[in-house]
């Protein structure tokens, strides 16, 4: 990765408080999310595909979760130093930190069941955070698997919900008090990548 894109020059004394709280994004999870919402940009100019395709997505059919490099499994495994990247094929996990690709053809159900077995049974002990990135996401979902979250907040293990597309993104505290969280920040900044391109000039000429 290039450090210099994650270099946001001095913190201010918020930032720093924000940070030691583990409450803000590390850099390499912001940078996977301008990623994947640089394709949903591209896929909605029709540029390429979008995470429907389950070739672009996992590389063969069948959910085999592998394959192709030009999948999207391949194209992000950058990420793998800082965190384990699933799906996979039975990779042994290796950080405390994991990723769950919860997009296209695997739905949210799919991708909650994947990211509580990760963190009790195949990296139990070792896991203490999973980003769960999706591009959609169910109350019904949330409600059935909210006391696996609870229990995995009492074993020391938080889970993240961040829910994508194409005009911004915004993290999903599944694990607090509805009635005690204020309204969500939808953000549409981006690192690295220029999303507000699409959007210029084409209203204002009318005017």
């Amino acid at each position: 990765m290039d450090g210099a894109k994650m270099d946001e020059g001095s913190m201010t004394v918020g930032e720093i408080l924000k940070a030691m709280s583990g409450e803000d994004l590390p850099p390499a999870i912001l940078q996977l999310v301008d990623e994947i919402r640089s394709w949903m940009v591209s896929a909605l100019k029709g540029e390429g595909p979008l995470f429907s395709d389950e070739e672009f997505l996992y590389g063969y059919d069948e959910r085999r979760f592998s394959g192709d490099p030009d999948s999207i499994l391949s194209r992000l495994s950058w990420i793998e130093p800082f965190a384990d990247l699933l799906p996979n094929l039975g990779k042994v996990p290796k950080n405390r930190d994991a990723v769950v690709l919860c997009l296209g053809p695997m739905d949210f159900d799919e991708g909650m069941r994947m990211a509580i077995d990760h963190a009790i049974l195949f990296a139990r002990g070792l896991c203490r955070r999973v980003w769960l990135l999706c591009d959609s996401w169910l109350a019904e979902d949330v409600l059935r698997y909210l006391p696996h979250v609870r229990a995995l907040q009492e074993q020391g293990v938080v889970l993240r919900v961040l829910l994508l597309s194409p005009w911004g993104w915004v993290e999903i505290p599944i694990g607090r008090d509805p009635g005690r969280v204020s309204g969500l920040n939808w953000k549409n900044e981006a690192r690295g990548f220029n999303f507000g391109q699409m959007n210029r000039g084409e209203d204002r000429k009318e005017n």
